[in-house]
């Protein structure tokens, strides 16, 4: 018998909704309580984060799953396109500033008060930001989470 536990604590909750934060599920055994394995709530919805994605006319299936699969969600995504420029254009061959108006325009535009944000991973060929993102975790700032997952 399994039992899921989810992990809200990673970055907090809204006081005032009272909705928490899930970065994290974990599946444990029921009697033991050990932790046999955990998902990112990121890696469950990728296939979420691409069909978002899509809805932009500007971005293809290929581009999408780049988006996913290099910055893991839609907020690693907007980061990317103001902080990541070179990268993504070398590997897209599209203007950064333009594929961020059009994900405006096309309402997918999210930040860390946004439901669906998601936690900003830094990609691996960004090591120098490492050291920022942990500055900015320590921030004791409440943050609208979500509920629908």
């Amino acid at each position: 018998m399994e039992k899921y536990q989810l992990e809200p604590t990673l970055r907090g909750h809204n006081e005032i909704t009272g909705t928490k934060i899930l970065d994290e599920i974990h599946v444990l055994d029921r009697g033991s309580e050990e932790v046999y394995t955990s998902f990112q709530v990121d890696e469950l919805a990728e296939d979420h984060f691409i069909e978002q994605l899509l809805e932009v006319e500007d971005v293809n299936r290929d581009e999408a799953e780049f988006f996913v699969d290099t910055y893991t969600n839609i907020r690693g995504t907007i980061w990317a396109l103001t902080s990541d420029t070179e990268y993504v254009e070398e590997n897209l061959d599209k203007d950064a500033h333009e594929l961020f108006k059009a994900l405006g325009d096309t309402d997918v535009y999210r930040n860390e008060n946004s439901p669906d944000a998601g936690k900003l991973h830094v990609p691996d060929h960004r090591d120098d930001m490492e050291e920022e993102l942990q500055e900015e975790e320590e921030d004791d700032t409440v943050q609208a989470g979500f509920d629908d997952f």
